[in-house]
């Protein structure tokens, strides 16, 4: 590969995994300046050098100008020192020209850069650059062209300069994340100084020539030579790989890299890398593989997405308001530096051959002891000192030589003055003019790197338009001739104000960026904790049948996600808030096979009382990264009885803007002809379902009515009206369970000789056969299930056949899967067979015959057909409820890839299993399952603890819990003795010891635990009995003794593993907690009154109610100092430093649940709290870094974590602003917000 590729990727370390730069280069030295180095910067650096040249050449052409278009006669004969006057606005129009040009360049490369790749844009700005170029010094001479006038020769000046601005402009943002993308931590500053030091060097070419006219065509033209030298390598440069690895982890460009890993393998065998050398490093990534092809999509989705957090919002300010600031300052004092010199004196002479010879020595003076030695300070001291103290420092001195020129001039020197000069061009350049360019490209993500340094730049830019346009005006001394000026002095105390807020400006809102890879950042900043094997149902999995790898899945409490090419998956609804938590029901998913990025989810969790929220329509035309939304009159529910029949959702394959969808509770069938944004009732449909699984149920959530279970379009029938004609619709009726339509959608009927008995859980077409399949179950899952079967409707014959495999079929049938690519494959899977595993049979004659994936060659004895691998997630074989259930159980999703029929995939009530040589089952009868729910992470968290020096203990609905060793790797063990864990504390003192309980309620176990070595090993604790059960369970510091709220049996205390006991005077029910450095000491809190227990939890004394609280909700303990205590309650947050004798009331939040405390840096508070609270009528995660003074919001558009109620929230108190927040239905959060 080109040799400026080297050090652009993320590394591998000796196992072949991968490494951040910040990692690696921990164990790297630092490299020195190398060729690849020095050729980055003159590729790259040769707009700079222009950007410069051209940018200020016109402080010497000018004068020249002024003389050349505004004298009259010869110019040897005038005697006018200094230099005509050009008209203040047409002067200040062309010397702003190129900057407003900038702007636009900036803006446009910045987003063009992000949306088509580097590569694709990179060199379009050179030639632009050169054409206005050539255009400027090709200005017709005496009159020709119509130009007779000086001020028309200015305009066209104008609109070239304009031009060439454009190209200067798109240089700033691709030449800056190319540099950023291709140098490695210790290097990118200095690199990225280097480069824009290219600046400084047109100071450097200036000359003086006979005449005049030539003088500033030759001044201007010089820029073309290493524009022409370097235009070829611009073109030719291949792609960033990390800007190509940035957009992957962006959800906006995963969708363009769809390949499925079957091909993958296969592609790898054909790809070369950029140098022409073939690929054959089996590990590597995806991305790295597609290196040479440019992302697709829009990228401003992700630039909206990632700005729309206040922290990534306060530094793109920050960085553009700093850079305005200078550019105000710099721009004013570059553009008018001739202006300035005479001014002061400086530039004079007796002829104008004097005069220019003078204002020529002056720039060049200023050039070489202040402009250029600046930037070399800069790349000399950037990576010691940091961008921010240079930037700070640069901005303080510049001021106070503004503030000396401004409040002293009159009784200065020329000598002085011009001395003050050079040292704020000095401390410019060693200073913000160079780390305002330097941290744009540093501190934003590759993903939006180049729009978010464009406009950054062209912020900067309008600065300069300001004093470019308005300098020559402000600086006059005349205030009647011209109104509203302030002189040089007053503009000089504009500077100085501006220099002086663009240092505390950088001080509050622009970030150190020094070693820091913002793409690691960018990627961690919330993050799964890595279980890798989902942890929940996946009912549904959908792929599109028009587009090879684009598929999603969609879970009953964990939201939906997309399926990316290395078999991972992206979640796509993180967005679920407190207001919003039950858009992680997900209870239909569609996806569009004419438009393959769009994407349609019926969201809604509960039909009864437990949702208070109607259902959803939600759409997406971006694969997932944008939704809009369309409020249903009822709800929907994702999490309730029949979930897993499906899809309830459909689009027409022949008309994609009609889509059908059957609800629950009696709704019926709905319908939308304008791509899901409007719905109405098909009120001719005429079967809303009648199924309840117990209408005893007074909770509404057994006895709801099921209503649709599926529509299914057939698309091989013709069209009415542009739409498919036939269409069937699966009902939740036993007696009348699939109705069809052959005038799309305008009449229905109940479909002649089908079976009865049963609920129609999927109906599939087989498009190639003509054929209906359709699976049944007596009950409608997912946890029933008794029996069933499988029938085969022939639509041209009007047929039906009872296709079922099953000898006996005590599971029913759920999960059905057609093979698009080979007719008459098939297969289907039992709902539930509890024991001893599910089955899954397969048959390539339309169910004529089938095999099965396991069965019985004698009682007990059982042939597999399959190889299973739990490697993503090697805990799985340890879950308590698995036994022998090694395929897994309530399996309702069932799908062969359309594109592919070795990929397969299955979800169950676990996880998602799959593989890729599923054509093995025909030839050899064994294939190769994988667990493939990496990126699912589906968990229902109950409690949270990180013990100080520890790794981080979670207790979990269904599957336990875990010690999470590692936070990127899953577990390799499920916590054991309980299914479900309720809880999970540790001792202060002790922090290897722990308690933990378990929800069992059937009296068959004990469910409290003890473990003394942090997790690792747990042991009963036999002081319980079996009808002790839920709650939650504290240890005292010592770790000597439990204090335990139980679920139905109050609070009771055990001490040395003794019998437990009631407790006096703690209601039933509370919220508890231990003083961590203090042994004997307990607290509680019950309808919003505070108790507290000094004799090891014997006894408990109110200490009285908490304001005007009606319930304690959590109660949290400083780790370090006894009887610190803090409560959050339904009125806010209290805290005590006194055992609980006195409490205050913290301002800010107004309800508050979990919560935590952190480690803190800081010397006067010593922790930060974490938590979820309601602050300003806002209920999200929130950050105070000063003991409750001050609250920052650290949830955001994108991580909403679903019910703010729900959620356990802990903190560690080893790594400072490291918060884990726990959700019902998307595992463990992590970051450092």
């Amino acid at each position: 590969m080109p040799v400026w590729e080297e050090h652009s990727y993320t590394r591998r370390d000796r196992d072949g995994n991968i490494m951040s730069l910040e990692e690696y280069e921990a164990t790297h030295p630092p490299r020195a300046f190398t060729w690849a180095d020095f050729k980055l910067y003159a590729i790259c650096g040769v707009g700079f050098m222009l950007d410069s040249y051209d940018l200020f050449i016109v402080n010497l052409a000018s004068p020249i100008w002024a003389y050349e278009f505004f004298t009259k006669g010869n110019l040897a004969t005038t005697k006018t020192v200094p230099s005509p006057s050009i008209p203040f606005l047409v002067r200040g129009t062309v010397n702003a020209a190129a900057n407003i040009g900038n702007v636009i360049g900036q803006l446009m490369f910045g987003f063009l850069g992000d949306t088509f790749g580097r590569k694709f844009v990179y060199g379009k700005e050179l030639i632009i650059a050169i054409v206005g170029i050539i255009m400027i010094i090709s200005l017709p001479v005496n009159g020709s062209a119509g130009l007779t006038k000086g001020v028309e020769k200015m305009w066209w000046l104008f609109g070239f300069r304009l031009l060439l601005g454009i190209g200067i402009g798109g240089d700033y943002p691709m030449s800056a994340a190319i540099v950023a993308e291709r140098s490695t931590l210790s290097n990118r500053g200095r690199m990225l100084g280097w480069i824009f030091s290219n600046q400084g060097w047109h100071s450097l070419t200036h000359d003086n020539f006979g005449k005049i006219d030539g003088i500033w065509r030759l001044q201007v033209g010089l820029a073309l030579v290493p524009c022409f030298a370097l235009l070829y390598f611009r073109l030719t440069m291949p792609e960033s790989r990390k800007f190509l690895q940035s957009t992957e982890l962006s959800s906006v460009a995963t969708s363009s890299l769809n390949t499925s890993a079957a091909s993958l393998d296969a592609e790898k065998q054909n790809l070369k890398t950029t140098d022409g050398k073939q690929v054959d490093d089996r590990r590597i990534s995806v991305v790295e593989a597609h290196a040479t092809q440019p992302p697709k999509g829009v990228q401003m989705a992700a630039f909206i997405e990632y700005f729309s957090h206040p922290r990534h919002a306060i530094t793109l300010f920050g960085c553009a308001f700093s850079w305005f600031l200078v550019d105000v300052a710099f721009y004013g004092i570059n553009l008018n530096q001739s202006v300035i010199l005479t001014d002061i004196g400086y530039a004079s002479g007796k002829t104008p051959y004097d005069y220019l010879l003078k204002n020529a020595e002056g720039n060049l003076i200023i050039a070489v002891a202040g402009y250029v030695p600046g930037y070399f300070l800069t790349i000399a001291f950037i990576e010691l000192l940091g961008r921010k103290w240079i930037q700070i420092q640069g901005f303080l001195v510049t001021a106070l030589m503004f503030g000396i020129l401004a409040g002293a001039n009159g009784s200065l020197s020329s000598a002085s003055r011009f001395a003050l000069i050079i040292i704020a061009q000095l401390f410019f350049n060693f200073g913000p003019n160079a780390t305002t360019f330097i941290v744009p490209g540093e501190v934003f993500p590759s993903r939006v790197r180049g729009l978010a340094h464009g406009f950054c730049a062209a912020v900067g830019k309008l600065g300069a338009i300001l004093s470019g346009i308005g300098f020559n005006w402000w600086s006059q001394s005349d205030h009647k001739k011209y109104p509203g000026s302030i002189g040089l002095s007053g503009v000089l105390w504009i500077f100085f104000a501006f220099e002086l807020l663009g240092a505390i400006v950088t001080f509050f809102c622009v970030p150190e960026t020094k070693g820091k890879d913002s793409d690691a950042i960018d990627y961690e900043e919330w993050k799964n904790v890595k279980t890798g094997g989902g942890g929940g149902f996946t009912p549904g999995i959908v792929f599109n049948t028009g587009t090879k790898g684009v598929a999603y899945a969609r879970t009953d409490i964990g939201g939906l996600y997309k399926l990316n090419s290395d078999d991972s998956w992206t979640p796509l609804t993180d967005f679920a808030n407190s207001s919003t938590w039950n858009n992680w029901g997900i209870d239909a998913v569609a996806t569009d096979a004419l438009k393959p990025q769009t994407v349609y989810a019926a969201v809604g969790m509960y039909t009864n009382s437990w949702d208070p929220s109607n259902g959803a329509i939600i759409r997406s035309n971006d694969a997932g990264t944008t939704w809009s939304k369309t409020q249903l009159p009822f709800k929907v529910g994702g999490n309730m009885p029949g979930r897993g029949m499906g899809e309830r959702l459909a689009i027409d394959p022949k008309l994609s803007s009609t889509l059908y969808f059957g609800a629950r509770s009696g709704h019926g069938l709905w319908k939308s002809t304008d791509s899901g944004v409007t719905w109405s009732n098909v009120t001719k449909f005429p079967n809303v379902g009648n199924y309840v699984a117990d209408a005893t149920d007074s909770t509404g959530y057994n006895s709801d009515n099921q209503g649709i279970a599926w529509v299914t379009f057939d698309s091989n029938s013709s069209t009415t009206a542009g739409a498919t004609s036939t269409i069937f619709v699966g009902v939740a009726d036993t007696a009348n369970s699939v109705y069809v339509s052959k005038d799309a959608g305008s009449s229905w009927s109940r479909l002649a000789g089908q079976p009865t008995g049963f609920l129609p859980h999927k109906g599939k077409l087989s498009p190639k056969e003509h054929a209906l399949y359709i699976s049944y179950s007596d009950g409608s899952g997912p946890y029933d299930g008794t029996n069933g079967s499988v029938w085969r409707y022939d639509i041209t014959a009007s047929t039906w056949k009872d296709i079922s495999p099953g000898v006996d079929p005590y599971y029913g049938y759920g999960g059905l899967a057609v093979d698009l690519q080979k007719p008459g494959t098939i297969m289907v899977a039992t709902l539930n067979s509890w024991y001893p595993d599910a089955i899954i049979w397969r048959s390539n004659n339309s169910g004529a015959s089938w095999t099965p994936i396991w069965e019985y060659t004698s009682y007990p004895n059982e042939n597999f057909y399959y190889g299973m691998s739990n490697t993503n997630a090697p805990w799985i074989p340890t879950v308590h409820d698995i036994n022998t259930k090694t395929i897994g159980w309530m399996i309702e999703s069932l799908e062969i890839d359309p594109f592919d029929s070795n990929h397969w995939l299955y979800g169950t009530g676990l996880s998602v299993y799959g593989g890729h040589d599923l054509l093995n089952w025909d030839t050899k009868h064994n294939v190769s399952i994988s667990v493939l729910a990496n990126g699912i992470e589906e968990t229902s968290v109950q409690a949270l603890i990180a013990p100080p020096g520890q790794s981080l203990v979670s207790a979990m609905g269904d599957i336990g819990g875990f010690v999470h060793s590692s936070l990127t790797a899953p577990p390799a063990a499920e916590l054991p003795l309980f299914t479900t864990s309720t809880s999970v504390d540790y001792a202060g003192q002790v922090p290897k010891t722990l308690v933990r309980t378990g929800s069992a309620s059937d009296g068959s176990a004990i469910q409290i635990a003890l473990s003394n070595d942090a997790g690792a090993t747990w042991n009963l604790d036999y002081g319980a009995s079996t009808s002790q059960y839920g709650g939650n369970a504290v240890l005292n510091a010592g770790g000597d003794t439990v204090l335990w709220s139980t679920s139905a049996n109050g609070v009771l205390v055990s001490q040395y593993t003794s019998s437990f006991s009631a407790v006096s005077g703690l209601p039933s029910g509370a919220a508890v907690a231990s003083d961590k450095v203090n042994s004997t000491v307990f607290y509680g809190g019950s309808a919003g009154s505070f108790y507290v227990s000094r004799d090891t939890g014997k006894t408990f004394t109110s200490f009285g109610k908490l304001g005007s609280s009606s319930a304690v909700n959590k109660i949290v303990v400083n780790p370090t100092v006894a009887g610190d205590v803090w409560a959050s309650t339904d009125t806010g947050l209290f805290h005590s430093t006194n055992y609980g004798g006195s409490f205050s009331k913290i301002a800010g939040p107004t309800v508050g649940y979990a919560f935590a405390l952190g480690k803190s840096s800081s010397n006067t508070y010593k922790y930060n709290i974490f938590g979820f609270f309601t602050v300003n009528g806002v209920e999200a995660l929130f950050e105070s870094k000063d003991v409750g003074s001050t609250w920052t919001e650290i949830s955001d558009s994108a991580h909403g974590f679903g019910s703010a109620s729900s959620n356990p929230v802990t903190a560690s108190l080893d790594t400072e602003g490291l918060v884990f927040v726990g959700t019902n239905g998307r595992g463990i959060f992590y970051g450092t917000p």
